[in-house]
């Protein structure tokens, strides 16, 4: 009988207000037909993506000869507009370059600095592993979490000498997200995190320890970019994903005050593929 008398209202109604009726009583089923696809909706994104980076030092961009790392990511939503997220980036590059023999003058007289030409080979390997509790699933979105951190970096002179530096990270780690729409399946994408670690150091001369030492540093996350996504099929999307990354590490000097004024810095160009259901 409701249903008669529901019918019998909706014939006097003009069909504009029909609809408007419509999506009053049905917004889920209205909407599951009009929206777009977006990277932000609700489900798992399982993705992998390629770095090409560079070591440099100070806060700008600057020229380097690129190498390249992978980055290994997954993100769940776990409870209403909370999220889980697990990183993994591991990055390796080499510089190699030659100091030739020449004469330097000190008093006014010719002074050799060495006696033959020294081949100098500066390896560095960057492992890491982010866990992220989220909120959020557009617009801004602030996460916090766990960071843990390898860095060895070892220095090799004419393949005899070698010194290596090596940190190991771990701490407390915060930060945000922030997406913009600017038009059909496409988003701008930039985050901003920030990490306090406790760091245990140690350096070795010719795989002999030399020293070693505790100490706590901050490291910090910059990126930048364009999301390009695509639904497939049903809740089934793909995503593209193409930005700038900086990253810094703020080491101790000599004084063993923290160089604020130039971080050790790795910067370069980060491309992503993933896939959402």
């Amino acid at each position: 009988m409701k249903r008669r008398l529901l019918l019998l209202f909706f014939s006097f109604l003009p069909f504009s207000e029909r609809l408007a009726c419509v999506e009053f009583y049905e917004p889920r089923r209205f909407y599951a037909i009009e929206k777009d696809f977006q990277v932000s909706d609700p489900g798992t994104s399982v993705s992998v993506g390629y770095l090409f980076l560079t070591r440099t030092v100070g806060f700008l961009p600057d020229k380097g000869s690129l190498s390249p790392g992978i980055r290994l990511s997954s993100r769940s939503d776990i409870y209403g507009r909370f999220t889980f997220g697990v990183l993994y980036t591991q990055w390796d590059g080499v510089n190699v370059f030659t100091l030739h023999n020449r004469d330097n003058y000190i008093d006014d007289r010719p002074r050799q600095i060495f006696h033959r030409p020294l081949e100098i080979k500066t390896s560095n390997l960057m492992k890491n592993v982010e866990l992220q509790v989220g909120y959020g699933r557009e617009g801004v979105m602030p996460y916090v979490g766990f960071e843990w951190c390898l860095e060895d970096t070892t220095v090799t002179i004419n393949g005899e000498t070698s010194v290596s530096d090596m940190k190991h990270l771990m701490g407390a780690q915060g930060g945000v997200r922030y997406e913009f729409p600017l038009f059909r399946y496409l988003v701008s994408q930039s985050g901003l995190s920030v990490s306090f670690l406790n760091a245990r150091y140690q350096r070795s001369i010719d795989e002999s320890r030399q020293h070693s030492d505790r100490f706590f540093l901050p490291r910090s996350k910059l990126m930048l970019g364009l999301l390009f996504s695509y639904p497939v099929k049903g809740d089934v999307g793909i995503s593209l994903y193409g930005g700038y990354e900086m990253q810094y590490l703020w080491e101790r000097g000599m004084d063993q005050k923290i160089q604020w004024e130039d971080p050790i810095a790795l910067q370069g160009v980060n491309l992503n593929f993933s896939i959402r259901y």
